[in-house]
């Protein structure tokens, strides 16, 4: 059995356009660490929330929010059963300009206790929610690209209350 975790990293705040803001992004591990096919990419918690069901999420992504442009064509497979959450994350991950996927594809796979993954889940969904009501209440911040986002569309789409709840 393997661990996920991901959490809000807030870092000191950057200049931006003359202002002060906070950075925020997300932070995913597995068994405690950083999952190679990942590195270079950015986190998608939205992708995350939304794969409390099953199919294909692309959880780590270009910082301008769109996978091609960051090499991923193929997401993470996200398979429920009662007691497990399983995923199945191709090899490579992102590829490099004008390669192709090898053939036949491989798969690094990893098996979650549902329970702790649906926690992981209500905690990203808290962390978008906190991030939310502090831009509601002027707070600005320099967001990586698919955070921002994603806050916004887990708001904007109701997932925010009923995702951890499977």
């Amino acid at each position: 059995m393997n661990t996920l975790s991901i959490t809000l990293i807030e870092t000191a705040p950057a200049t931006s356009g003359g202002h002060h803001h906070p950075e925020i992004s997300f932070d995913l591990r597995i068994d405690g660490e950083p999952h190679p096919g990942f590195a270079g990419l950015s986190i998608d918690p939205g992708a995350f929330v939304e794969s409390h069901d099953d199919g294909e999420f692309f959880v780590a992504t270009c910082g301008c929010g769109v996978p091609d442009c960051a090499g991923v064509f193929d997401g993470v497979t996200v398979i429920h059963d009662a007691t497990h959450v399983h995923w199945k994350i191709p090899e490579p991950y992102a590829l490099a300009d004008g390669a192709l996927q090898p053939e036949p594809m491989t798969y690094a796979e990893f098996s979650f206790n549902a329970d702790e993954y649906h926690q992981q889940l209500a905690g990203v969904v808290a962390a978008l929610q906190g991030v939310a009501q502090r831009e509601e209440a002027g707070e600005q911040f320099s967001i990586e690209a698919n955070a921002g986002i994603s806050a916004f569309r887990i708001l904007k789409w109701g997932l925010g209350g009923t995702t951890a709840s499977r």
